[in-house]
């Protein structure tokens, strides 16, 4: 075997693997010569068969056998021999080979850097460390507060307000042609949630129940959907109900109700929540 390196720039290296044809007959022919111990061909006591005979049966599989040995065998040893730390499994490009010729290979691989010894007691690390303010803990809890607030029905008909719950369908066409995902039918929407997209919710505030409104928008130009993304649209809507929001009081009776101790166990529960999160925050600075 023969191993000339043809490249070497950085980290990538490139070299030549060359196996003489003779070298892959020996070892055919010796895995004839075994296989010729055990095999049982018709008109041949056992180990009596030629070895002729034994190669026009076997030869092509023996031979495949004995290139794909040599291939992992080469590339193994221009590895080992140049003391070589592939980053990744090397690429291995078989370039030239018919019978009775040459086995011929290339391997190419990119090596791991050398990393130089580092002095690890000069370094000077800084943690960083982030108070969590109390008015964040307190919109928190109180977007909280807001995602399980309970409607209830107006007392008397009232034109639709910023908080209140809308039961809607609607019907958006884009150049007057329906849309995929553009209709809905008994839609709830909390006005002021911004679950649709913009300008949406806030040409509904005023609407009386039963009213029938065209809006008019434009959706994102970074909408997900790619179809529609920076497209005006008009929706036709109805809104068939209108429900308002059920003042929740955040205290000690709402904090019991959420099977907590109190106000102040809730409130300790966001700070937690905010000051691991931040702790994760300043950990993968540090790592960096």
């Amino acid at each position: 075997m023969q191993v000339t390196e043809i490249a070497a720039e950085g980290l990538k290296r490139e070299f030549k693997v060359t196996f003489a044809a003779s070298e892959i007959e020996s070892r055919v022919q010796s895995r004839l010569a075994r296989l010729a111990k055990t095999v049982r061909l018709p008109g041949f006591r056992p180990g009596k068969a030629p070895l002729p005979l034994l190669k026009k049966q076997y030869g092509r599989s023996i031979l495949g056998e004995v290139l794909e040995e040599a291939v992992d065998e080469g590339s193994k040893k221009t590895i080992g021999d140049n003391q070589l730390r592939p980053a990744l499994r090397p690429k291995i490009e078989v370039t030239s080979f018919d019978e009775g010729k040459d086995l011929e290979f290339e391997v190419k691989l990119e090596t791991l850097p050398e990393v130089p010894e580092v002095d690890l007691g000069a370094l000077a690390l800084t943690r960083q460390v982030a108070e969590v303010p109390l008015d964040k803990v307190e919109q928190a809890i109180d977007g909280f507060a807001k995602s399980r607030q309970k409607f209830e029905p107006l007392a008397e008909p009232r034109p639709a307000e910023d908080g209140d719950q809308l039961v809607i369908d609607f019907e958006g066409r884009i150049d007057g042609e329906l849309f995929e995902g553009g209709s809905a039918k008994d839609l709830p929407l909390r006005l002021g949630s911004k679950g649709m997209i913009p300008g949406f919710e806030e040409q509904l505030v005023g609407a009386m129940p039963g009213e029938e409104r065209e809006l008019k928008v434009t959706f994102p130009a970074d909408y997900a959907s790619a179809e529609v993304a920076g497209k005006d649209a008009v929706f036709k809507v109805t809104v068939k109900d209108i429900k308002a929001a059920v003042p929740i009081a955040i205290d000690d009776d709402w904090a019991k109700e959420l099977g907590l101790e109190g106000l102040s166990e809730l409130k300790d529960t966001f700070q937690k929540r905010f000051t691991d999160e931040y702790k994760g925050l300043s950990r993968t600075r540090m790592k960096r």
